[in-house]
């Protein structure tokens, strides 16, 4: 109750507010508060791809492509990690370059569409059935894990410590939506805050938003 009160009360104060103003704010709420950089998202990329391309073999190759993977996922599609845990071969379209999330303790699913640059580069990885047999859950593991491999990689690229965490990057990734244009109510859409009711237009900037 206390929460729908609250919310009444903002809506109408942003309602006072001149074009200006709400104009103003929007520039406050995309912040670079906690946000990575360009320059460290590609160092982080480059160096889990570079640690998994010098893997000497296909048993220690395959988790870390899968932590690229992952990475890729939460840099790109700002899923959650739960999300990217269930996903399966199936769900991922990267033909079309589109995520098929399921829903997921009880948050509805939800069509997520990638930079066509960066679907591409998944394809090729997933479309190796020695490293990802296409009938299990490829990208399931433990989010401590996950969490470690993501510590490592920060300390290993020169990142402030926790600054590298799967929050930090759908931060990050919202963040640059907002500044490329996309209104904020489809930026919630994007990251599954609320039901989708314009994916045409959400898949329509995300695929023309090449990194």
């Amino acid at each position: 109750m206390e929460k729908s009160k609250n919310r009444e009360e903002m809506a109408a104060l942003l309602r006072t507010l001149s074009s200006a103003d709400r104009a103003w704010l929007r520039q406050r709420l995309l912040q670079d508060t906690g946000r990575i950089s360009p320059r460290e998202l590609l160092a982080v990329e480059s160096w889990l791809w570079e640690r998994a391309s010098a893997a000497r073999g296909p048993r220690e190759k395959r988790p870390r492509l899968r932590m690229w993977l992952i990475f890729m996922l939460l840099r790109y599609a700002a899923l959650r990690l739960v999300e990217i845990f269930v996903l399966k071969p199936t769900h991922l379209d990267m033909r079309e370059g589109v995520i098929h999330v399921p829903g997921v303790n009880g948050t509805p699913g939800r069509e997520v569409p990638l930079p066509l640059t960066v679907s591409r580069r998944l394809r090729r990885v997933l479309e190796d059935p020695a490293m990802f047999p296409e009938s299990h859950e490829i990208l399931r593991c433990d989010a401590s894990y996950v969490r470690r491999c993501l510590q490592q990689c920060g300390a290993a690229c020169g990142l402030s410590k926790g600054l590298l965490s799967a929050r930090a990057l759908r931060h990050t990734r919202a963040l640059e939506l907002g500044r490329q244009g996309l209104p904020l109510p489809v930026v919630d859409i994007f990251l599954g805050r609320r039901a989708t009711v314009s994916y045409t237009h959400l898949r329509a900037h995300c695929k023309g938003s090449d990194p």
